[in-house]
């Protein structure tokens, strides 16, 4: 299946929605004139999850009502493109 410009720009803007857009065989899908391997950021998806749903449960209990920030902290993941 061969993707146009468009729809590539589509396709990897969907996948940012689902933080899913930093997996290294989805960007060489998406950009197929690739050949080395890409320096990724790798997000840290299960501790994000987690503290959402820990931060969801005390909003719906009425234990913690003010916004909350949460900084978490990204992995480098440096392949031949570096």
């Amino acid at each position: 299946m061969e993707l146009t410009e468009a729809g590539r720009t589509r396709w990897l803007a969907a996948m940012e929605l689902r933080g899913q857009a930093d997996t290294v065989s989805r960007a060489r899908w998406a950009v197929p004139t690739c050949r080395s391997r890409l320096t990724t950021v790798r997000q840290p998806l299960e501790d994000m999850a987690a503290e959402t749903a820990r931060l969801l449960d005390e909003r719906i209990h009425g234990t913690h009502t003010e916004a909350a920030s949460v900084v978490f902290d990204p992995e480098l993941v440096v392949r031949e493109s570096a």
